[in-house]
């Protein structure tokens, strides 16, 4: 077998590093050469890899000679590229690789190249087989690999669709990689010039292989601003690499049919704690990310910093290189109520020595493990082209991917609470616990037990609702807690009852009923579920997504109307 590193990236550089990680951990029997423009600099780049490297093969190539590309491209089984600013340089050799049937994996993390990507080669490799990844360094892999664990776990668990997501940088130490600013330097420099590639980078959804499909899920930007988070329980501020690494998931999202859920809202911050220091600590890093975005965009400042920023090819020192690490949290919340958290953490700096491990890890992958491997091809992601078998082989290399279920009911033993084994279709043996849930949570509201007690007859459960199939009952210990049913009139579809017993009030339950009865809806097509909430019940409403449309007339007088968009 054979596969080809492509660069004129010096050793200092991610590209540089990584080739010597790669020497000192390639399995026996794997054929590696070195590519670039220049033999001498290849020559020497290979002289400094020890013995291991001693014997790689030299290849010279060019960007601008299509003809060393496509010999480049055919004698290899993967190529892997770091001739970054990649919009600039590197499209030719993504072209020779589709067009080979050649596997691709590279660092860039620049929106509009990706873009150029999948529109110009994604049908050529999916044609010829060739899987062409991009991204494979700390953009974005581990972000990639974190929500395609989120989602396999509450699969296995029968938990529903991942909904709100948001990965938190909890701590992270490194250096500034020339090569990268150079890449966001051009990129920036195309966008304010031009509206339409302003528009492109800005859409959440700009790297999705069909746009017009996309859910509407309200304002999906990616956070720019200090904020205190009361779901997280901190003060976060924005991640200067969410602007990749969110459309790479999404499309990841995308390219498995939306596997993650229709409803999946993503996004990306880092966190500074809850203590007394956090809000400064947030707010400071916010001026300073918009102030560096303000001084790259604007000439003289721009052409200042580039001067006392690092070049392409310069970057941090040894030390910081081998003592850098970040840890990160991905949270996430699904359709069901569940709420599992994942960890991605790696020791070295994250654009050098933990970058260098993911990118020889993707290289070795697409390489030997293709038995394992999803079927598909095109321009894809890391989860998409590798999923759990990259996975494997970085925690092999010592980095940490993990994932776990972070609720529960009291007394569930350790089950997954509020989904899959507690959230089930009701049948007609349920009516009587489902009647005694009714009468209790009915009279338990103090403002409606008057009016209920003096008409005794809007106590009684009819049983349409578990005959006919329409409803789910939560069950604990054997026991059913609550219960939601859902009604269609008039083309009208209602959320027309939902009650949890008082004691199991306040869990989570109701809220994992809504998300089970959404669940079906959609799969029948639905668009829309409309409720009439009783008033003390709107905040709870409002946080489960539904939205005032109106007002009804009860027997009990005037209530407002709500619907949950389903689409």
């Amino acid at each position: 077998m054979s596969w080809t590193w492509w660069s004129s990236a010096p050793p200092v550089s991610p590209g540089g590093w990584w080739p010597g990680n790669l020497a000192g951990h390639a399995p026996g029997g794997v054929r590696v050469g070195l590519a670039g423009r220049s033999e001498r600099r290849l020559a020497d780049a290979r002289a400094g890899l020890g013995a291991a490297a001693s014997a790689w093969p030299l290849l010279v190539a060019d960007s601008a000679d299509p003809v060393s590309l496509a010999a480049l491209a055919r004698a290899a089984r993967v190529v892997v590229s770091t001739v970054g600013p990649y919009r600039a340089r590197g499209l030719a050799l993504v072209q020779a690789c589709a067009g080979a049937g050649t596997d691709y994996a590279d660092l860039t993390g620049e929106v509009l190249f990706i873009r150029d990507s999948i529109d110009r080669c994604h049908d050529v490799a999916a044609a010829a087989g060739a899987r062409i990844v991009h991204c494979c360094g700390f953009d974005s892999v581990p972000s990639d690999l974190g929500v395609l664990g989120l989602h396999e776990a509450a699969r296995a668990d029968g938990a529903g669709d991942l909904e709100d997501t948001t990965l938190v940088v909890t701590a992270l130490r490194g250096g500034v990689s020339g090569g990268t600013l150079a890449s966001m330097m051009g990129q920036q420099a195309e966008v304010r010039a031009n509206a339409q590639l302003r528009r492109i980078v800005a859409d959440p959804y700009a790297l999705s292989p069909d746009r017009a499909a996309e859910p509407g899920l309200g304002d999906e930007r990616d956070p720019g601003w200090a904020r205190h988070d009361g779901g997280l329980g901190m003060w976060t501020g924005p991640f200067a690499m969410a602007g990749i690494n969110t459309r790479v998931v999404r499309r990841s999202n995308a390219l498995q049919g939306w596997a993650y859920g229709r409803r999946f809202r993503y996004r990306e911050v880092t966190g500074f704690g809850a203590g007394p220091a956090a809000p400064l600590l947030a707010g400071a890093a916010s001026v300073a990310l918009k102030a560096a975005e303000a001084g790259l965009a604007f000439g003289p400042s721009r052409a200042m910093l580039a001067r006392l920023l690092p070049a392409p090819g310069q970057g941090p020192g040894e030390r910081t290189r081998r003592t850098g690490y970040f840890r990160i949290e991905i949270h996430t919340r699904t359709s069901a109520g569940a709420r599992y958290v994942g960890a991605v953490e790696a020791q070295g700096d994250p654009g050098y020595a933990a970058t260098s491990v993911m990118l020889g890890e993707t290289a070795l992958c697409l390489a030997l493990d293709r038995d394992q491997l999803p079927d598909c091809a095109g321009v894809l992601t890391p989860a998409t082209a590798m999923g759990a078998a990259l996975t494997a082989r970085l925690r092999s290399a010592g980095h940490t991917l993990t994932t776990r279920q972070t609720t529960q009911l009291p007394g569930s033993s350790g089950r997954l609470p509020h989904t899959g084994g507690m959230i089930r279709l009701g049948t007609s043996a349920d009516l009587a616990a489902a009647s005694g849930v009714y009468r209790r949570a009915s009279l338990s509201n103090a403002g409606d037990r008057g009016n209920l007690l003096a008409h005794p007859e809007y106590l009684v459960l009819g049983p349409e609702g578990l005959a006919e199939g329409r409803t789910h009952v939560a069950e604990q210990d054997g026991s059913v807690v609550g219960f939601a049913t859902w009604a269609e009139t008039a083309g009208t579809i209602e959320l027309e009852d939902l009650f949890v017993d008082p004691g199991y009030m306040r869990r989570g339950i109701a809220t994992a009923l809504v998300s089970r009865i959404a669940e079906v809806l959609r799969a029948r097509g639905a668009e829309r579920l409309e409720v009439t909430a009783n008033p003390h019940a709107m905040a709870f409403y409002r946080s489960a997504g539904f939205i005032d449309c109106g007002v009804a007339e009860t027997n009990f007088g005037a209530a407002p109307r709500l619907v949950l968009v389903l689409s």
